[in-house]
């Protein structure tokens, strides 16, 4: 003969008051962190509940791709930049970061760098912002519907001053 199986809880019953407690007051925080608008003066223990990645919903991806026109007139190229500047941390390739995308003098390091990388130098390099919408339900997320802006239209061998030392 078997033994009858009994239901055991999860959490043990002089516990679940204290848990639903801590759930309470969690959601109040989220909601009186996030009622007040942005521009809003609050207090520092409201930055938390503030916080874009817990309170905002991002429906599409955004990257960066470089191309290589080789004269003028001619059809761009696209160049593969991670190759060219592999990351050395597990964060991935710092040209796909907003603070990266939205700082000119970080763009135009990144296009004459890629110049000075490619043989023979080519006469522009043209850096171009895509975004396209997430696929909901799907790890691998592919690109369709492809909505591009050019951010820089950089000529190869203008003059800039480059940081000292090897760049990435």
């Amino acid at each position: 003969m078997s033994t009858p199986i009994t239901d055991i809880k999860t959490t043990p019953r002089w516990m679940q008051p204290i848990a639903l407690f801590m759930v309470l007051a969690f959601a109040a925080y989220f909601l009186i962190a996030f009622w007040p608008p942005y521009g809003m003066k609050t207090p520092p223990w409201v930055s938390f509940g503030r916080w874009r990645m817990f309170t905002s919903k991002v429906t599409t991806h955004v990257g960066i791709e470089v191309r290589a026109i080789a004269s003028p007139g001619a059809p761009p190229t696209k160049v593969d930049v991670d190759a060219m500047f592999p990351y050395r941390w597990g964060s991935g390739p710092r040209h796909q970061y907003p603070w990266f995308r939205k700082r000119g003098s970080a763009l135009r390091m990144l296009s004459e760098a890629t110049c000075k990388r490619i043989e023979p130098t080519p006469y522009q390099m043209t850096v171009v912002e895509q975004r396209w919408r997430m696929t909901p339900g799907r790890y691998v997320q592919p690109k369709r519907k492809v909505k591009e802006k050019v951010l820089l239209n950089w000529r190869c061998g203008s003059p800039l001053r480059m940081p000292p030392g090897e760049v990435w």
